[in-house]
């Protein structure tokens, strides 16, 4: 049985209720988390709504942990014709090249508590999704992960407001 999808939206979704669970790290961190208005307020993609949740969460939380006090995580969605990119920009220190070349890889973390499943579950769960999860650009002035997701009308993906 299919669950609905949905990657927040402002309302009832994935990305919602990632966000939701996301909202005591941002706060313990003293970080918080901005989305930026959707021009399409109903988009959607097919998936599996709980697993879609696990994807966002496990990026917000990337965000959080990557950022120092009042930094700033902002989420945005864009939906093309055949394609959904849902964008996670955090305004922490970037990731180190030696680092990047591992992300994604199982149990690596460059933070001493990590576990280093974050990103590779979020990539697992973009591509049994028949989408990707990529570093589009990293810098001292913080990160910024796509999921590239494709439109197929049946799972909402909505960014709201916490």
């Amino acid at each position: 049985m299919e669950r609905e999808p949905a990657l927040p939206d402002h309302g009832p979704g994935a990305g919602s209720a990632a966000l939701t669970a996301a909202e005591p790290l941002f706060h313990e961190t003293g970080t918080k988390a901005e989305l930026l208005p959707l021009a399409d307020q109903r988009v959607r993609v097919r998936g599996d709504a709980g697993a879609l949740e696990q994807m966002l969460l496990n990026l917000f939380i990337n965000a959080a942990q990557a950022m120092s006090p009042g930094g700033v995580a902002r989420v945005s969605i864009e939906a093309g014709e055949e394609r959904v990119v849902v964008s996670v920009s955090d305004d922490g220190s970037g990731i180190p090249p030696e680092s990047l070349a591992r992300m994604g890889e199982p149990f690596f973390s460059s933070r001493p508590a990590g576990t280093g499943l974050g990103f590779a579950i979020a990539r697992q769960i973009a591509d049994s999704h028949r989408g990707d999860v990529t570093v589009a650009n990293t810098g001292p002035t913080g990160t910024l992960i796509r999921v590239t997701l494709p439109r197929e009308g049946t799972t909402h993906i909505a960014v709201g407001s916490a």
